[in-house]
């Protein structure tokens, strides 16, 4: 596993300024988020910012707390099926799986998102080899 980007959840009046800042954006409607993405060279690691759409967002009552962040790490992994049957013999939850096209990360890639002791932790892969 290797360390790919931390998540960050701003509150749902954000997503005009994020709007003027970055330039890579997807609008995940199956989660009712709009993420941003912005990778820094000198620390070879992606920022993800996450902003919900409404109030239906997975994310939008942790979005209302404050002091929260980060959200998540997001790890990149060569076999996703066989780390998260390691994650869960870990005692790792496991929240959501699912597909996603994010552009930045070079396409479709596949997330699995995990829960332990207050921290989520997401794995992510590609099936382009």
């Amino acid at each position: 596993m290797i360390l790919h980007h931390i998540g960050f959840v701003f509150k749902k009046n954000k997503s005009k300024q994020f709007d003027k800042i970055y330039k890579d954006k997807v609008i995940d409607y199956k989660q009712n988020n709009y993420i941003y993405f912005n990778f820094n060279k000198k620390l070879n690691i992606w920022f993800e910012y996450l902003i919900p759409i409404n109030e239906f967002s997975t994310i939008y009552k942790y979005a209302e707390q404050t002091n929260k962040n980060p959200h998540h790490f997001g790890f990149w992994v060569n076999d996703i099926k066989k780390e998260t049957k390691k994650m869960i013999s870990n005692n790792f939850i496991l929240i959501n799986k699912f597909k996603i096209l994010v552009p930045a990360f070079g396409g479709l890639v596949n997330t699995v998102f995990f829960y332990k002791e207050k921290n989520i932790i997401e794995l992510i892969s590609s099936d382009k080899k």
